[in-house]
């Protein structure tokens, strides 16, 4: 878990950032880098940003 260190991570609610306890913070990185890992042609990004929305 000490790689987790090495990342940050922002959650944001609906314009408010909102606070990640460690556990949840290893989460996000480790779910991210594996989805992103699974794709090709992308290497290894070094900034990640994810923005999903709800539909009208």
């Amino acid at each position: 878990m000490a790689e987790y260190k090495d990342y940050e991570v922002e959650l944001v609610l609906d314009g408010k950032p909102t606070g990640l306890n460690m556990y949840v913070r290893s989460v996000f990185i480790g779910v991210t880098k594996a989805l992103v890992g699974t794709l090709k042609n992308v290497g290894t990004p070094k900034k990640i940003e994810i923005r999903v929305e709800k539909k009208s």
